[in-house]
């Protein structure tokens, strides 16, 4: 046997040592769950993928080395008033030059910020109006590629595109799978008597969420967002590509990260997803956003996803308590 690794063999290899697991503790819970041995009732089916995924610019830094030249983010990053804290991502999370001790996974394929419709209540009606919903909201981007078409009511609006049938032949063109960047409920649907046979219904002020204003705690989220892809688009396999939360994040008096919330939040997102796997939905694997704290975007450094705190100052990483929790669900292949 071939004692080689392929690219994406080795960075799920260095997602599971960034966590402390080795190659056999992963295949020996592959094995238990495949030969029937003692099997939590929240486990994932055998070989499921569980890894972190991270962004180039958000981790790298070393923006003018080796003839990296300027990218728009380096562009508005740069611009007065675009960031929050008014930082930029020159230096991020220095990625660039400490890859060796950050042995993080890896993320390929076509992966999506689904618009994700949720029944407010489990009804077959409202059920039926979440996947109406869900295809019309992702019109312009995955009803095409996967539907090789645009709807109708998309195309009356003021967004339509101009294409050709040349076009729309090439943006369906067959796919592997469909990775899904998965948060939060993005509208929770009704049924109704209407033109589009749903009603997204308002938010309340009071309902929960995390660290960010726009990160609304619906862990059902993590259960429909594939059954839709499955469901709508027959999608044969499916990845969660992201999903995590922020947190304040703060060091305690002995220097460790007590992250309770996320693993609060993980844990109910993830017995969603096992949900879904177990109703025989296509979801082969599960990637955490994200392995280390960095670079949020607009939000800048103020926001904390990661499994590992930064300090970036000294660029020093301590792993929180969210880590040795996503470890011991890799290891048991199940929400613990």
């Amino acid at each position: 046997m071939s004692n080689r690794f392929s690219r994406r063999q080795f960075g799920q290899i260095a997602g599971w040592a960034a966590l402390g697991l080795s190659m056999g503790s992963v295949k020996s819970a592959d094995a238990q769950s495949a030969s029937g041995g003692q099997k939590s009732a929240a486990a994932f089916p055998a070989g499921f993928r569980w890894g972190t995924a991270t962004s180039s610019y958000q981790i790298e830094g070393a923006v003018n080395e080796e003839g990296r030249g300027p990218s728009i983010w380096d562009r508005f990053a740069h611009t007065p008033g675009k960031i929050a804290d008014h930082s930029t991502g020159d230096v991020a999370d220095d990625h660039y030059h400490r890859y060796k001790d950050d042995v993080v996974g890896t993320k390929v394929g076509l992966a999506e910020n689904m618009v994700n419709c949720i029944p407010a209540i489990e009804t077959p009606a409202n059920i039926r109006a979440a996947e109406i919903a869900t295809r019309e909201l992702n019109a312009g981007y995955l009803t095409a590629i996967l539907e090789g078409k645009y709807t109708e009511r998309y195309l009356a609006g003021n967004e339509a595109p101009k294409f050709t049938a040349d076009d729309l032949r090439i943006i369906s063109s067959p796919i592997d799978f469909v990775g899904l960047n998965v948060y939060t409920p993005d509208h929770y649907v009704v049924a109704a008597d209407n033109a589009q046979g749903y009603m997204l219904a308002p938010f309340p002020a009071s309902f929960p969420y995390m660290d960010a204003a726009w990160l609304r705690v619906g862990p059902e989220a993590l259960y429909w967002a594939p059954r839709h892809a499955a469901k709508i688009w027959g999608v044969k396999s499916i990845y969660i590509t992201e999903n995590g939360t922020s947190s304040t994040d703060q060091p305690a008096a002995d220097g460790n990260v007590y992250d309770v919330d996320r693993i609060m939040y993980l844990r109910t997102y993830l017995l969603h997803l096992q949900r879904a796997t177990s109703e025989g939905i296509p979801v082969a694997g599960y990637f955490l956003w994200s392995l280390i704290d960095n670079f949020e975007w607009m939000d800048g450094y103020q926001k904390r996803f990661g499994l590992y705190h930064v300090d970036f100052n000294t660029q020093r990483r301590t792993p929180k308590l969210s880590a040795s929790y996503y470890r011991e669900v890799i290891k048991q292949n199940a929400v613990v």
